[in-house]
């Protein structure tokens, strides 16, 4: 009995090539054969392709993993550059809220003043009455007195008492009643060749309160003074009220 030296397979004595691998025979002796290790290159070259197929795989995740992170740094802000545009924002945001609240917190400013200008032309029209607006620039001379200059005259009476009274742009002053606007109808073609009083309205803030003064009155007086009232026509009072604390007009 004999075996292949390549593969260690017993063989026939007279046999040629081993049955087994296919190689051609050599006698190897039993002692030989004892000490004999198959050949290794298979094993071998099947290893160095696994380890290969692992290097491969492992680049690839490796390559997938990269592209994916620097794809999303390119889409997506770093966080350095989001809070940026986060403060930046908040104080653009914080300026705006600043700018709307300071003029809104004003008692009265030119926006206002368009609201009660645009008012009393819709309510004296529903009242068949043509009011004119009258300030510094434009006065009213009502009774021989010229409004808002002459208010420093002192004569001025609320509801039979001395008042103070002076011409305020904001709202603000020292004076009993601050005007910020005068509306009168004694110009109004209405009111021409007719017994009709003329009304002239002071709208004021009073101890930091909206108020409107009314008076018609057309006699004079041994104190020469002029006689207001608040008025008692709450649409008048309560719009002027809503534009004053910034509320929603609701005539």
């Amino acid at each position: 009995m004999k075996f292949c030296p390549h593969c260690g397979n017993k063989v026939a004595d007279d046999a040629s090539f081993c049955d087994k691998c296919g190689n051609k025979l050599t006698v190897v002796s039993r002692q030989a054969h004892k000490n004999f290790k198959p050949k290794q290159h298979k094993n071998l070259f099947f290893t160095l392709i696994l380890i290969a197929l692992v290097v491969v795989i492992g680049a690839g995740i490796y390559l997938f993993t990269s592209g994916a992170t620097n794809d999303v740094s390119t889409k997506q802000p770093s966080a350095t550059t989001s809070k940026f545009k986060q403060n930046e924002t908040k104080k653009v945001t914080a300026k705006n809220s600043v700018s709307k609240s300071a003029n809104n917190s004003t008692i009265w400013n030119s926006s206002k003043n368009t609201k009660l200008e645009n008012f009393m032309s819709s309510w004296g029209s529903s009242m068949n009455q043509d009011y004119d607006y009258f300030n510094p620039a434009n006065q009213d001379n009502y009774m021989g007195y010229h409004f808002p200059d002459d208010f420093s005259k002192g004569n001025i009476r609320v509801g039979g008492s001395p008042v103070s009274v002076g011409w305020s742009d904001d709202g603000t002053g020292s004076n009993d009643y601050n005007v910020v606007a005068i509306y009168s109808d004694i110009d109004s073609d209405r009111n021409k060749g007719t017994m009709l009083a003329p009304h002239l309205y002071l709208f004021t803030i009073h101890e930091g309160q909206p108020v409107v003064l009314i008076t018609q009155q057309t006699q004079g007086n041994p104190e020469n003074a002029i006689y207001f009232n608040p008025t008692s026509n709450q649409d008048l009072s309560s719009q002027f009220a809503n534009i004053v604390n910034n509320n929603q007009m609701t005539y």
